[in-house]
């Protein structure tokens, strides 16, 4: 968005509530590696000031906010909404960290490229409308929208010294641009600062005024729309705009000196693309780290924690609408890699449940890179625990009975 070799900050005034930010930055690609996919996972992954990998999924079972990220084909946009003034800073301060940190072992590449990634990639390419709909996109040419996140084919190839090397090239304060719509600049600029600095930054972050560059008419962003809310999809489309004012959309400077990963495909065979054979079970991570996240929240803000009263998050729309073909727990070897484990609500079972969810344990087939996603949530009286695209469904029994005994 400008010149300046640090992290821009504008702000596009928007509703009183929820807070919401998002972090934009051009990540371009020339192929169907999906690095720019890894790269956005990565960032989640862990990071100096939020070592412990399953942060997130703590974070959106038991705080009150909305944390995602959308890989696009030019760009990566970071999202945070909460109606607390005072999480929503120190939201950001978790996603920045987590996007300059470049410290990452071979295995936390692996568990994400190999096990996550694939399992999420393995999710979509089993459905006939996701695999039409990228072979309309090569019909049409559009090549850099088809091959953005990469496929079952092809992302397990990936070198782990090219994801470093496109992280740490792309993945850097002065490529970073952050739009809020609400908050005081001053105090996220502050938060940002303190980050950066941990890392070795010494340039402070840039406040750009409201008006500078802005057009006066955008439309909101509908990429995924099914995905956003529509101050995010509007921060979006505010961003775009305004590169687009700035004559940076057609000729970025990032896009025309990519790194070239791989040869540009042409001509690809989409059966080539989802035929990605399974990569190889990496052992089970098993350790009790606590989610510094969560913890930091709750010694800062315990006030704006008493008010979350409260009810998970509701079930994923998947989740709701696959619930007749989801399987319990006693059946779990008729599932099709999805399944759940309920439990009667009570106070008290829910208080142990919420200690769990700050433990690493419970995260293990997610952070481990054995599953697609998993989290928690409300269905009427019973609070269920939910597993999506598991390579160890039929296995899970240890597991369950590990839960069931940490929630009598």
């Amino acid at each position: 968005m400008s010149p300046s070799p640090a992290t821009v900050i504008r702000k596009c005034s928007g509703p009183a509530a929820p807070f919401t930010g998002v972090f934009a930055l051009p990540t371009p690609v020339n192929d169907a590696s999906g690095v720019a996919h890894v790269c956005e996972h990565l960032v989640f992954r862990r990071s100096l000031h939020f070592p412990e990998a399953h942060n997130l999924f703590a974070a959106l079972a038991l705080l009150p906010l909305r944390i995602n990220a959308s890989t696009q084909e030019e760009m990566t946009f970071y999202f945070v909404e909460t109606d607390h003034e005072a999480l929503f800073y120190h939201a950001l301060s978790f996603l920045y960290s987590g996007l300059l940190n470049q410290q990452y072992s071979d295995d936390d590449i692996r568990r994400e490229k190999n096990g996550v990634i694939f399992q999420e990639l393995d999710f979509y390419e089993q459905k006939a409308p996701y695999r039409q709909h990228v072979a309309s996109l090569l019909e049409e040419g559009k090549y850099g929208e088809a091959f953005t996140g990469g496929f079952t084919g092809t992302v397990p190839k990936l070198m782990t010294e090219v994801i470093r090397q496109f992280k740490s090239r792309y993945y850097r304060p002065d490529n970073i641009a952050l739009l809020i719509n609400n908050g005081d600049t001053g105090k996220v600029a502050d938060k940002l600062n303190a980050v950066a600095e941990d890392y070795g930054y010494g340039i402070p972050c840039q406040i750009k005024p409201e008006s500078s560059g802005v057009p006066s008419e955008f439309s909101p962003d509908n990429s995924d729309s099914d995905k956003h809310s529509e101050e995010v999809k509007r921060l979006t489309g505010y961003y775009k705009a305004t590169l687009k004012a700035q004559n940076n959309v057609s000729d970025n400077p990032a896009k025309s000196s990519a790194i070239t990963f791989t040869d540009l495909i042409k001509k690809p065979d989409l059966e080539t693309l989802f035929r990605g054979g399974k990569p190889a079970l990496l052992p089970p991570l098993i350790s009790d780290e606590t989610a510094s996240l969560v913890t930091t929240a709750t010694s800062f803000h315990q006030a704006f924690l008493q008010s979350t009263a409260n009810d998970y998050p509701p079930l994923p729309r998947y989740v709701l609408a696959q619930w007749p073909s989801l399987v319990s727990f006693e059946q779990i070897k008729a599932a099709n890699n999805d399944w759940y484990i309920a439990f009667t609500f009570s106070d008290s079972r829910k208080a142990a449940l919420d200690k769990l969810l700050m433990q690493s344990r419970f995260w293990s087939p997610r952070i481990s890179g054995h599953c697609y996603a998993m989290g928690t949530g409300r269905a009427g009286d019973m609070l269920v625990c939910y597993f999506i695209n598991d390579r160890l469904a039929d296995s899970r029994m240890e597991y369950c009975h590990w839960l069931i005994t940490a929630l009598k």
